[in-house]
């Protein structure tokens, strides 16, 4: 069993047309799918010659940083050093749907949680690809002492959200939201809004999506880790956020926390028990002409490491699935 903390910071980040498809891996299947799990802290990085595009088609240039290992969390304990190969982008100026590389500050002894996928060569690299590692190479921020972290294998819950017009107070979009996941690669959602129901899988790698009646559904095979939903044991960086009050939701007791650069704007309600995320309350705009809107989800229901079987995965066989061209497979 894992301690998973989840930094809820880039998802609380508001859209702004983010076209690129971005591969952001949950922490639960970063662990599995890594071959070195670690606390580190990096000593000295290196710009390389090497010259290459990422898949996405970025021009980056190689760099090589030195860590030094403090923990061990997975993988092969006798390693106290080790070479992290990764990238920096090759052209001046940011490019469109830039890709979320990282880079590192050698004097400021800061640690990192890494991981890592072992490289032919010896070195290692970021278990989630080259072009987004921020995820796989996150700062340690522990949290407060005496603090109890939630730690999980499995997860039923049920939520409601509620997107309403601020001057109007007009209901633009509510739905309730139901899902069950089990670690690293089982996933099923429920959402029932204005759309309908709408039924989400992820299995091996893949999102399969359909509405309830439709004899059709989709696969998308490159998207957002849907274990990002589930990843909620969090403790805010004091220097983001700052603890207004105290309050209970759905029975349970919370912290109140505002983001100190939208204060009233983004606050999250976390379980004083575990820093579980219970509610989130988020204000979005004016932008382009459009009211601003606020958004609240609220945790009604949650219950973690209750048995699961597979066979709650298990894909409906009276849907076709297809590609989000419209085109085969005909059947996963």
């Amino acid at each position: 069993m894992r301690t998973f903390v989840a930094f809820l910071l880039l998802l609380a980040i508001p859209s702004v047309g983010f076209a690129r498809g971005m591969q952001s891996w949950s922490k639960q299947r970063m662990f599995v799918k890594a071959d070195l799990v670690v606390v580190a802290v990096p000593v000295s990085t290196t710009n390389t010659s090497e010259r290459c595009k990422l898949p996405e088609g970025f021009d980056v240039a190689g760099v090589e940083t030195e860590f030094e290992v403090r923990s061990v969390k997975k993988g092969d304990t006798n390693v106290k050093k080790f070479v992290l190969h990764h990238y920096r982008l090759a052209t001046r100026g940011m490019p469109a749907n830039a890709p979320h590389l990282v880079s590192f500050d050698p004097s400021k002894r800061e640690p990192y949680v890494c991981y890592l996928r072992k490289e032919a060569d010896g070195r290692y690299a970021p278990v989630n690809g080259q072009t987004d590692p921020v995820f796989a190479i996150r700062k340690d921020v522990p949290p407060p002492p005496g603090t109890e972290l939630h730690e999980f294998k499995s997860v039923h819950m049920k939520r409601q959200s509620m997107t309403r017009d601020m001057e109007t107070k007009k209901i633009r979009l509510q739905g309730k939201h139901e899902l069950w996941y089990k670690e690293p690669d089982f996933y099923l959602e429920i959402n029932d809004d204005l759309m309908g129901r709408e039924f989400r899988y992820e299995r091996i790698d893949k999102l399969y999506t359909y509405y309830e009646g439709q004899t059709r559904g989709y696969i998308s095979s490159y998207h957002a880790d849907p274990g990002l939903e589930i990843e909620w044991t969090y403790f805010p960086d004091k220097r983001s956020y700052r603890k207004i009050g105290s309050e209970t939701i759905s029975g349970q007791p919370c912290d109140v926390y505002e983001h100190r650069e939208v204060p009233k704007k983004h606050k999250m309600w976390l379980s004083t028990k575990n820093g579980f995320l219970m509610q989130r309350y988020s204000v979005y705009g004016p932008t382009n002409g459009d009211r601003a809107t606020e958004t609240i989800s609220t945790v009604t229901e949650v219950e973690f490491d209750i048995p699961l079987p597979d066979s709650l995965f298990q894909l409906p066989a009276n849907i076709e699935f297809r590609d989000d061209h419209g085109k085969g497979p005909a059947k996963p």
